[in-house]
This record gives C-alpha cells, structure tokens and sequence, in this order.
C-alpha cells in the first residue's frame, strides 16, 4: 500500500484562535495511510501562532514584509 503525503500551507497575520481550529481540523481529519505535514507561515503577529504550531506539530516559519 502506497502512503501519502499532504502538505499544508497556512498563511497568518494576527490569526489569534482561528488557528487552533484549523490546525485541530486539519490533526482530527487524519486518515490511515496519510501522512501530513503542517506549515504555518506567520508575517510576525503578536498573536499566540508559534504556540498553536508548537502545540499540533506544525512547522512555524516567520517572513518580514
């Protein structure tokens, strides 16, 4: 059987608690042979992101504009 990989790219500015949904629907939604990766792309919010990413294993990577 042949596993699969899904990537998700989610771009944030001050996302605040809509990232905890997200990020909780995208780990809930996981399915037997799926594998998944999670990168959070954040432009320096002070908003809690780097602990919604810490918290659900995804990849926090930080731009300035």
């Amino acid at each position: 059987m042949v596993n699969v990989l899904i990537s998700f790219v989610i771009p944030t500015i001050s996302i605040g608690g809509n990232l905890d949904r997200v990020l909780s629907s995208i780990v809930r939604a996981k399915l037997d042979n799926i594998d998944c990766e999670i990168f959070v792309i954040d432009q320096s919010s002070s908003s809690n992101t780097v602990l919604m990413c810490s918290k659900y294993g995804a990849i926090y990577l930080s731009t300035e504009i």
